[in-house]
């Protein structure tokens, strides 16, 4: 019931932030060879040209936006039949679609499986996963030393 009622707020919290922001995020890059960027910390990716993160006056839509990015980031990693993403991600992203409709991080390019960028996210994933338990193991060095 808990995972429900954070759902219920989390699904508003969001929302309100896309009426906010409605149509704000940008249609078309204006970067030649955008960076495809990994948030190490939840999982999700994004691209340098999306508006998430490198222009101010969005800022507030980067937590929002990380269901849409974690979902997004399935997309490109798995073929359909492999899928299995969290409903609410799900929700999420389809909820943002009718908000940005014409946001560039829904082009069918940035959301449509890619054996290349998914070897890539998955390599990324294993280096990230390896630097978090290498900072995990010197923590606790750190903490028999002391």
């Amino acid at each position: 019931m808990r995972n429900f009622f954070e759902h219920f707020f989390l699904f508003f919290y969001n929302t309100f932030f896309f009426l906010k922001y409605r149509n704000k995020l940008p249609k078309e890059s204006t970067i030649e060879n955008p960076k495809l960027e990994y948030d190490w910390i939840r999982g999700g990716i994004h691209w340098n040209d999306e508006g998430l993160t490198d222009r101010r006056d969005l800022r507030e839509l980067y937590h929002p936006f990380i269901f849409i990015c974690l979902h997004r980031k399935d997309l490109v990693t798995y073929p359909k039949e492999e899928l299995k993403t969290k409903t609410f991600n799900v929700i999420m992203f389809h909820t943002a679609k009718l908000f940005f409709p014409d946001w560039i991080g829904f082009s069918k390019e940035r959301c449509s499986y890619n054996p290349e960028l998914s070897n890539r996210i998955k390599r990324i994933e294993k280096v990230s996963d390896w630097k978090i338990q290498k900072h995990f193991e010197e923590l606790e060095r750190d903490e028999e030393d002391s």
